[in-house]
């Protein structure tokens, strides 16, 4: 018998997760100090909440903060602005381990450490300057995976997804009527990054709704759900990111798998969802996707093409040691600006790790992708749904952006990892707790499994 770590998310959180969602995104009339006001009066109540779950509502706050101040408010970001955010969270891994030890699975702290490492070994000999948050954005995925102590935190981070992406596509939809919907929603900030933003959300929000509620309150919740998918759907058409849109089919089409495998009473709902999302193309906009696909460099992907014949070129040249552990640190970006002058990106986040790390490098990237969506499917419910839809839209993403590049792709994986920790007893994992200062491991209890709040509680004790 299995245990679901998050469960249903409760009908009180979505519909507050969709209020909110749609104000913040209707706030993009309002000054900006008023939204300031309202993020830090926020921050104060994670500070002072009586709650277990204070580190996963950082999280929570982090999710919904970068993807606000990354997309309709990208002229107000201050340098530096969310180092307060890593501190907190490293504080609260810090107290965990020293509290009461800390919840992982081993597989992925043995991958992540070996990826990690093989990052470190590139930067031999690399003397160019570099950004710190290009130093800290591939571990934030573990920093974001070791915050999670209790199933409340889970479903308080999976509704900040879904709050933080109906925010931006609200944003995304007004912006658009305030251009008389031009092209591409008529926003000035990269609209395939604008996309993964509310991908994550949508993901989530499908996954939720993918295995069904029962009863009176069960309509409610998925008439909620499934205005915030029609909502989040529309926002995507407007983008009209052929890259995200492919990556979403692709995430979308492996959750109808699993549920035809698992429960096919459900098949409706996608069925539904089709066509709500099918009426999105007679809206105003709606032609926009069509418009890309039509455009000369659809073939090329948007000259996608020649860049990666570029890194090709290069790859045929390597020794056998760069073909192992890689080129080295941003080499990718090198050979990219000596094609394009203009250009940095590779463009496939595939081919930049296996330019940059080498074939170790890729394996180990796609290990941590692949243990994720392996313990997907080994979980019930909800659970192992949202797993896969994360993962599998990531994935899918990394087939026409550095995704890995962006804080928010590791903050989604290490959400993604956290649930596959903390599914219970059923879940193959271990734990570390700090022994007579030495770490050590803690395997859960196979017979006595916590199976709800409670237990999960019990065992971050």
């Amino acid at each position: 018998m299995t245990h679901s770590a998050i469960r249903t998310i409760p009908l009180g959180l979505i519909f507050a997760g969709v209020a909110l969602g749609v104000g913040a995104g209707l706030s993009v009339a309002a000054p900006v100090s008023f939204i300031a006001v309202g993020v830090a009066i926020i921050a104060t109540v994670i500070v002072f909440a009586r709650t277990r779950a204070r580190s996963e509502f950082v999280v929570s706050a982090y999710w919904i903060t970068f993807c606000l101040f990354s997309t309709m408010l990208a002229d107000s970001v201050i340098p530096g602005q969310f180092y307060p955010f890593y501190g907190a969270l490293v504080l609260g891994a810090v107290v965990a381990l020293a509290v009461g030890g800390l919840r992982v699975d081993a597989v992925v702290v043995w991958v992540y450490v070996a990826f990690l490492f093989l990052i470190l070994v590139s930067l031999l000999g690399y003397t160019e300057p570099i950004a710190p948050e290009r130093l800290i954005v591939v571990p934030f995925g573990a920093l974001v995976l070791l915050q999670f102590r209790s199933s409340v935190g889970l479903r308080t981070v999976a509704f900040a997804a879904l709050t933080a992406s109906l925010a931006v596509s609200i944003w995304v939809i007004v912006m658009a009527i305030q251009g008389d919907f031009a092209y591409r929603a008529n926003i000035d900030v990269n609209q395939n990054v604008v996309s993964v933003y509310i991908g994550l959300g949508f993901m989530t929000a499908l996954a939720e709704r993918a295995h069904g509620y029962r009863g009176r309150r069960g309509g409610l919740a998925t008439l909620l759900l499934v205005l915030a998918l029609a909502v989040m759907a529309y926002a995507l058409v407007l983008l009209a990111s052929r890259g995200m849109i492919t990556a979403l089919l692709l995430a979308s089409l492996a959750l109808f798998i699993r549920v035809a495998a698992t429960d096919r009473r459900q098949l409706r709902f996608f069925l539904v969802l089709l066509v709500v999302s099918a009426l999105g193309l007679l809206l105003p906009g709606g032609t926009g996707i069509f418009t890309r696909l039509d455009e000369p460099n659809t073939l090329t992907g948007g000259g996608r093409v020649e860049i990666w014949a570029a890194i090709g070129e290069e790859l045929t040249k390597s020794s056998p040691k760069e073909l192992l552990i890689g080129h080295g640190f941003e080499s990718s970006q090198r050979v990219v600006q000596r094609r394009i002058a203009t250009l940095t990106s590779a463009h496939n986040a595939y081919l930049q790790v296996f330019f940059d790390y080498g074939v170790l490098g890729l394996a180990l990237f796609l290990a941590l992708h692949g243990h994720a969506i392996a313990r997907s499917w080994a979980i019930r419910g909800r659970d192992g749904a949202l797993i896969l839809g994360l993962v599998t839209f990531l994935l899918g993403s990394n087939l026409f952006m550095t995704t890995p590049d962006n804080f928010m792709y590791w903050t989604a994986l290490g959400f993604a990892l956290a649930i596959g920790a903390w599914h219970g007893a059923d879940a193959d994992i271990g734990g570390l707790t700090p022994r007579d200062g030495v770490l050590q491991p803690v395997t859960p209890s196979r017979d006595h499994g916590p199976t709800g709040d409670e237990g999960n509680h019990a065992q971050a004790r």
